[in-house]
């Protein structure tokens, strides 16, 4: 059917309507962003009553490993926020593109699925996980492989994995999800069967074949239950029914709520304990993840509660972790004012700091394998029990040492103590003195450290090719290795020393600029000044981003991008028709054999070739994110409690 010109035009200047199923996935989108940079974490208690009473934490069972709930009023304050949050960031103009950019086929879809979701909004749901049934399968062997067999692994064919929903209308809550059972069972070729448990009767659409899921949901009160097994659903029954203690009387939950935002689009509770004893009962799994997971593990010794919200400057995540009684302590924990800040230039674009580098994992890891290819042993073999891992890999250092004249662990890890840093700056990505990247630590003794280093260069000395070269210099009365390769066509240059009882690792001429130090300091930047402050102003490691610097490299590489490669839309095919206009509505008819019509793939047809491009090109919607401006976190203790802040930093205009 031919479309009516004046509703294609109408249709594509809307470009400040975004639909309101897009809109939502967006805000959760941006909101999870921040999840990203933090670990487990506290932000101070926000006044008012809590907009969200959790309500569907009365079903779940207080033995709850995961559960995570999601308020699902549109109309709330939250929700409101939120959504001005993203069209100040600019995402109501994208929002809109791709709203306009839809042809009728996705349109239809979109709206079919806003009809499926629709009678479950107005109030809260919720997703439970009471057991790891479903995850004797997990993989850690690859990326590309499915982590978790969801295929029921007990008898009664549970998975451990239940929703509960409390809808603003429970009738058509229920009856939608009846609906959409029974297209379930249609398109399986099967029939909605009924069971009951506990004066509760059970709808559930049987798997098919061994390919398929079932699904099994149940009214309880208000409340809708659902799950992949009528099994899935009886601890739910049990805690509803007053059988079994629920998770919202829970003593360690009820003390995190309380603490943290009282507002909020999300709640997240990790019962820490639970799950690694869940872990630890899993054939082979338990060993497995201790060892690969080393000394964060100490994270599962705690309960974890975390908020996703909307506020004034941005979205937050807000997380609190209370350890238990003999929960391991875990580095750099501790709060503690950064220095190596005010030696970071003020344009610099990630900023990231914390204490005690070597106590932290990363670099006994990194160690470990240059130790197995001194060794020549296979990268990743040893044990998977982890007290028979640190074993193995206190062999393999001693063993390296043997060829490298020192010990990787103690001489050298063991040596990063004190607060350390990273940095990363540029003004010009196609020069290499333009970027500037630096590692700074404190050092247990120098001596020691400048030692290790020394012979760390004989090494990369003896082993640089025709493009490589090794030097030293003096910088400060201490010696600095250099390292500079031209393999690529112009020189990179790595420095490395103890300089100043610290241990710095520079590319370009950061070394030199940090010893040097800045004519203005991260510190007094103004921006990073906004930001930190609506964070704990008591904290110890942070994280800072600078997005407005990556914002303006993007829009400016995308804008020469399309300057450079711009087409001229003109067809020879476009002669066909009279004008622009009829040339627009062939092309809106059928698309797929008139693509020709639009060569520059902006959904105008044939503007060059009738004159009209700077009249017929719509503006480009979503190229304005100046007021996204950093992405920063921060990690700290208060009250025996550990804790992460963090916030998506969104400058009103």
């Amino acid at each position: 059917m031919k479309v009516p010109q004046s509703k294609v035009r109408a249709r594509r200047n809307d470009a400040h309507r975004p639909h309101p199923i897009l809109s939502g996935v967006l805000v959760l989108t941006l909101i999870s962003m921040i999840a990203a940079m933090t670990t487990v974490g506290f932000a101070p208690r926000a006044a008012g009553a809590q907009e969200s009473a959790l309500t569907t934490a009365a079903l779940a069972p207080d033995t709850s490993l995961v559960y995570i709930a999601l308020s699902l009023d549109t109309e709330s304050d939250q929700w409101q926020l939120s959504n001005t949050l993203t069209e100040r960031a600019g995402f109501d103009a994208l929002l809109g593109m791709l709203g306009n950019e839809m042809d009728a086929g996705d349109e239809e879809s979109l709206q079919q699925v806003q009809d499926e979701v629709e009678p479950f909004l107005g109030g809260e749901a919720a997703l439970v996980l009471t057991s790891l049934a479903a995850v004797n399968t997990l993989n850690l062997s690859g990326v590309s492989e499915r982590l978790i067999d969801a295929t029921p692994t007990t008898e009664d064919g549970a998975t451990g994995v239940a929703a509960i929903v409390n809808a603003a209308d429970p009738d058509a809550a229920e009856a939608k999800a009846l609906e959409l059972a029974e297209q379930q069972a249609d398109d399986a070729g099967t029939e909605i069967e009924e069971s009951e448990y506990e004066g509760v009767t059970i709808r559930f659409v049987p798997n098919a074949d061994d390919q398929s899921t079932g699904t099994a949901f149940a009214r309880v009160e208000d409340f809708l239950i659902a799950g992949v097994v009528p099994a899935d659903l009886e601890p739910i029954i049990d805690t509803a029914n007053g059988d079994a203690p629920a998770l919202a009387e829970s003593e360690n939950f009820t003390g995190l709520q309380g603490e943290l935002n009282a507002e909020f689009m999300l709640f997240g509770w990790l019962n820490g304990p639970a799950l690694k004893e869940g872990l630890a009962e899993q054939e082979d799994l338990g060993q497995s993840l201790g060892a690969f997971t080393g000394q964060a593990l100490a994270a599962f010794d705690a309960y974890t509660g975390f908020v996703m919200w909307a506020d004034d400057p941005g979205f937050r995540l807000d997380t609190l972790s209370m350890p238990t009684e003999d929960a391991a302590d875990l580095p750099g924990s501790q709060n503690f004012d950064s220095s190596l800040v005010e030696q970071m230039p003020a344009d610099t674009l990630l900023f990231a700091n914390g204490m005690d580098l070597g106590a932290m994992g990363v670099l006994d890891a990194v160690a470990l394998a240059v130790a197995q290819l001194v060794n020549e042993e296979e990268f990743g073999a040893g044990p998977m029990d982890t007290d028979e891992a640190e074993a193995y890999a206190e062999e393999q250092f001693e063993l390296a040492e043997q060829t490298l004249g020192f010990n990787l662990q103690t001489e050298f890890v063991d040596q990063m103590v004190g607060e350390f840093a990273f940095g990363f700056r540029f003004s010009n990505l196609l020069d290499p003195n333009g970027i500037g990247a630096i590692l700074v630590s404190g050092v247990a003794d120098p001596t020691t450290l400048t030692d290790s280093l020394s012979k760390i260069s004989f090494i990369v000395a003896a082993g640089a090719g025709e493009t490589t070269t090794y030097d030293t210099r003096e910088v400060d009365g201490s010696t600095v290795n250099v390292v500079e390769d031209t393999t690529i066509g112009f020189p990179l240059r790595v420095e490395y020393g103890v300089v100043a009882e610290r241990f710095i690792l520079g590319f370009g001429n950061a070394l030199q600029d940090f010893v040097d130090g800045p004519d203005e300091s991260l510190a007094d930047n103004p921006q990073y000044q906004a930001v930190m402050a609506t964070l704990p102003e008591e904290h110890g490691a942070q994280a800072y981003v600078d997005l407005a610097q990556i914002i303006t490299v993007a829009e400016g590489f995308l804008g020469a991008s399309s300057d450079a490669t711009a087409i001229e839309d003109a067809s020879e095919q476009c002669a066909d028709y009279d004008t622009q206009e009829d040339a627009q509505a062939a092309y809106d008819e059928d698309p797929g054999s008139l693509i020709d019509l639009d060569q520059d793939f902006d959904g105008q047809a044939c503007e060059d070739f009738f004159g009209a491009g700077a009249e017929a090109t719509p503006q480009a919607a979503g190229g304005e994110f100046s007021a996204i401006r950093a992405l920063a976190t921060v990690q700290f203790e208060r009250e025996g409690m550990r804790g992460t802040s963090s916030i998506l930093y969104i400058q009103e205009q």
